[in-house]
């Protein structure tokens, strides 16, 4: 009886001994399990550094490249203007007109609007640049809103363009068809600010007006051309034809100095073309 009773506690010892074995393979493959996974989800992670860090870096090549290429076009255009273009005037009137000229070399070369901002701004006065150095980037990187604050500063009024059209004097060295296309220019500059957008012939205005800085010879000169026109046609001559037969009076007759009057003024005796 006592045998049976050992064997039967035997047996029990067994089958315990066998189910703890079990239980402890059992955790043991869920600890390898487990161990497995974090070694996949560790060279998961270790590989998608890898392929971020490859990434990040080809970004910065693309980067890279892209601003060694925009360096370039910048470049290119630079070169290109600077064959072109001028430093910014030191008359301030003239400056609509720059500005004007320098929107036209934009348009041939076409210079994206992002790059025209910084293309011009070495070639601005040191007043112009300080003002751009306070302005907001995304004003200073733009074109036509940094050009509008550069003339803001200067105090460009319809006022100051007229009183420069009536009392400009032609430099010593210059033609009269220079002088002429200033004229133009102030006439233009003066109607822009006044918002005039239709109008009749203005050319008749800048004639008067460099016909008022002529000499007592040189006007009559101009005026006996004038009269010898045919009837059928207006009886005054175009700014560009009356400032080419000007300049050729001049420099036929070598007389010197002009001097400056506005429409309607009566001549008073001094040395004029």
């Amino acid at each position: 009886m006592e045998l049976e009773l050992e064997k039967q506690r035997d047996e029990a010892r067994e089958k315990e001994r066998e189910l703890r074995q079990k239980e402890l393979d059992a955790e043991r493959d869920k600890m390898m399990q487990t161990d497995r996974l974090a070694a996949q989800r560790l060279e998961f992670e270790r590989e998608k550094l890898k392929s971020e860090a490859k990434l990040k870096e080809q970004e910065i090549d693309v980067k890279e490249r892209a601003r060694n290429d925009e360096m370039k076009l910048i470049k290119r255009y630079g070169d290109a203007l600077a064959q072109v273009i001028s430093l910014q005037p030191e008359e301030v009137t003239d400056l609509p007109a720059y500005f004007r000229g320098v929107e036209k070399q934009f348009n041939k070369l076409n210079v994206p609007l992002k790059y025209q901002a910084r293309l011009i701004y070495k070639y601005l006065s040191a007043r112009a640049r300080t003002l751009c150095s306070r302005l907001e980037p995304d004003v200073r990187d733009d074109f036509d809103r940094m050009k509008t604050a550069v003339l803001k500063e200067y105090g460009l009024t319809a006022k100051c363009f007229l009183e420069r059209f009536n009392t400009v004097r032609k430099p010593f060295n210059d033609t009269f068809i220079l002088f002429t296309s200033k004229l133009c220019g102030l006439l233009l500059q003066y109607f822009n600010a006044r918002k005039v957008t239709s109008f009749d012939d203005v050319s008749l205005l800048v004639s008067d007006r460099v016909k008022s800085s002529l000499t007592e010879q040189c006007l009559k000169y101009v005026l006996s051309v004038e009269n010898n026109l045919p009837s059928d046609r207006q009886q005054w001559l175009e700014p560009q034809r009356l400032s080419e037969i000007v300049d050729e009076y001049v420099s036929y007759t070598n007389v010197s100095g002009t001097r400056a009057s506005f429409i309607g003024q009566t001549p008073v005796s001094d040395v004029r073309h």
